[in-house]
C-alpha cells in the first residue's frame, strides 16, 4: 500500500523531469499518499499552464521587440530623409508617437506579469496557511484529550483530599485512620488519579516530541534517519 504509490510517484517525477508534462498519476485512495499524488497532478497541471503562459508572454515580448526594431529603423530612415525634405519631419514625429505607444504597451505587459507573480505567491502562501491551520487543529485536539483527563483527575483528587482532611479531623487515633474504609477509598482513588495524570502528561510529552521530530528542530541538515519512523 505504501511502496507502490511511492514508486508510482517516483516514476511520475522521472517522467516529468524528462519533459512529459501530460503524465498524470492514478489517484486510487484518499489517504495522505493519495493526497500527495493528487497534489502532484495539480502541480504538473499548474507547471504546464505556467509554461504556456510564459510562452505566450515571450511571444508577445518578441513581437513587441520586433515591432520596436522596425520602428527604430523607420525613425532612422526618417532622419535621413529629413535632410532633403522638411515634410519628413511630420512623419518622424508620428513614428515617435507610435514608439511611445509601444513602450506603454510593453510597460503594461510588465505590470501584468508582475501581478501574476504576486498572485501566484499569494496562492502559495494561502495553501501553506491552510495546511498549518489543519496541523494546529489536529495538535489542539490531541492535547485536549489528555488535558480533559487531567482536569477530571484533579477534580476527583481535590474531593479525595477533602475527604481525607475530614477523616483526619474526625479520627481520634492513628489506628482508627488506618482501619477506616472511608480513609482507604480516597487514598486509593488519589493514587489512581495520580497515575491518570502521569499517563496524560506522558501522552502530551510524546506528542510534543513527535512534533519536534517532525519539524526537525535543533537537528543537522544532513543526518542518518529511520525511514520507518519518518513514515
Amino acid at each position: 500500500r505504501l511502496t507502490r504509490p511511492l514508486l508510482a510517484l517516483v516514476h511520475g517525477t522521472q517522467k516529468v523531469a524528462a519533459g512529459d508534462l501530460d503524465y498524470r498519476l492514478n489517484v486510487a485512495s484518499k489517504d495522505e499518499i493519495g493526497q500527495l499524488m493528487a497534489s502532484f497532478n495539480k502541480m504538473i497541471t499548474q507547471i504546464k499552464v505556467n509554461q504556456r503562459l510564459a510562452a505566450q508572454r515571450e511571444a508577445q515580448r518578441q513581437k513587441m521587440e520586433d515591432q520596436h526594431q522596425a520602428r527604430v529603423k523607420d525613425l532612422e530612415v526618417a532622419e535621413m530623409r529629413e535632410r532633403a525634405l522638411q515634410a519628413e519631419n511630420d512623419r518622424q514625429t508620428l513614428e515617435l508617437e507610435k514608439t511611445q505607444e509601444l513602450e506603454q504597451a510593453y510597460q503594461k505587459l510588465e505590470e501584468s506579469h508582475q501581478t501574476l507573480q504576486e498572485t501566484q505567491a499569494q496562492l502559495l502562501l494561502n495553501e501553506k496557511m491552510a495546511s498549518l491551520g489543519g496541523l494546529v487543529a489536529g495538535v489542539a485536539h490531541e492535547i485536549n484529550n489528555p488535558m480533559g483527563a487531567v482536569h477530571s483527575a484533579v477534580d476527583v483528587s481535590q474531593r479525595c483530599a477533602e475527604r481525607i482532611e475530614q477523616q483526619l479531623s474526625e479520627a481520634t487515633s492513628l489506628e482508627q485512620l488506618r482501619e477506616a474504609p472511608a480513609m482507604q477509598r480516597p487514598l486509593k482513588m488519589l493514587a489512581d488519579n495520580l497515575g491518570v495524570i502521569g499517563q496524560a502528561a506522558q501522552r502530551i510529552v510524546t506528542l510534543v516530541q513527535g512534533l519536534k521530530n517532525f519539524a526537525r528542530i535543533d537537528e543537522a541538515q544532513m543526518q542518518i534517519a529511520d525511514l520507518a519512523e519518518g513514515i
